[in-house]
């Protein structure tokens, strides 16, 4: 049993006709909510890897999820397209969704991984997450860093849940046929950039929530994990999230933590009976 990325608890479920501990993804109608127990369609159900805790297992759903869908996928990021040609840039690489994006696109083969964080003890764990180049954004321009990180080409793919005045800058930091990967607007929805920048690279802007997708769409999602992600927690290739473990009645501190950015990874809430 452990939390899913609604903040609910997972359960012990029938998978493939079997009883097996699982990860759950419930996104419908259930969003920001806590409870010990929830429901959801098999299709959005993914086995515990063996050699994690379920605590680590909580921090799978939403982050595996989200990522692999907007970096892997070939309608958005394509990563999975010679990935050793690749550089990615990831902002907030100490995050929930950042440090995942660090950890599976290494562990994917994907060349240089750049990412942005706020001080140097984030430098130092997205170092330690395995970020080839990072980029302290209160004290170094990221457009220039990753210009000078790739020689002049840029990135491959941008991850990038700001917008805002941050939309420009990443458009600037595109390699030719780049693709800037939108996952949230934290610096404002209404944006302005020079078009025809983006023409001349043939780049594109994507990206979105997995929430209004389909089941089938989910179901795939967790079907690629399955296959390309599964493997590489078994052998110890991909580790598991960083996590801090709190009680549930905790709950207030925990998103104090998260919104003043004092968390590296996950929090994961714990029920009393954990």
């Amino acid at each position: 049993f452990f939390s899913n990325p609604v903040h609910t608890r997972a359960l012990v479920c029938p998978v493939l006709n079997a009883v097996d501990v699982v990860c759950l993804n419930s996104q419908k109608n259930t969003s920001h909510r806590y409870a010990e127990y929830a429901v959801a369609p098999q299709q959005q159900v993914l086995e515990l890897p063996p050699n994690f805790t379920l605590a680590e297992g909580a921090a799978i759903p939403e982050n595996f999820w989200t990522v692999y869908t907007n970096l892997f996928d070939p309608a958005f990021g394509n990563l999975c397209e010679s990935p050793n040609t690749k550089t990615l840039l990831v902002h907030g690489g100490t995050g929930g969704i950042g440090s995942t994006a660090i950890q599976l696109s290494k562990a994917m083969g994907v060349q240089t991984v750049i990412t942005t964080v706020s001080s140097p003890e984030k430098m130092e764990a997205a170092k330690r997450l395995g970020a080839d180049v990072v980029v302290n954004y209160n004290t170094h321009d990221f457009v220039k860093e990753v210009d000078i990180a790739t020689n002049g080409r840029g990135a491959d793919v941008i991850l990038c849940f700001l917008g805002g005045d941050y939309t420009p800058r990443n458009v600037t930091a595109l390699a030719k046929h780049g693709r800037l990967i939108q996952l949230g607007l934290r610096r404002g929805q209404e944006v302005t950039f020079d078009f025809k920048q983006l023409m001349n690279k043939w780049g594109c802007i994507t990206g979105g929530h997995l929430r209004p997708r389909t089941l089938e769409q989910k179901e795939l999602t967790r079907n690629a994990l399955r296959k390309h992600v599964m493997p590489l927690w078994e052998s110890g290739v991909l580790p598991p999230a960083e996590i801090l473990e709190m009680d549930l009645g905790e709950a207030g501190e925990s998103h104090r933590m998260l919104e003043e950015s004092q968390v590296i990874g996950k929090i994961v809430l714990k029920t009393p009976q954990d």
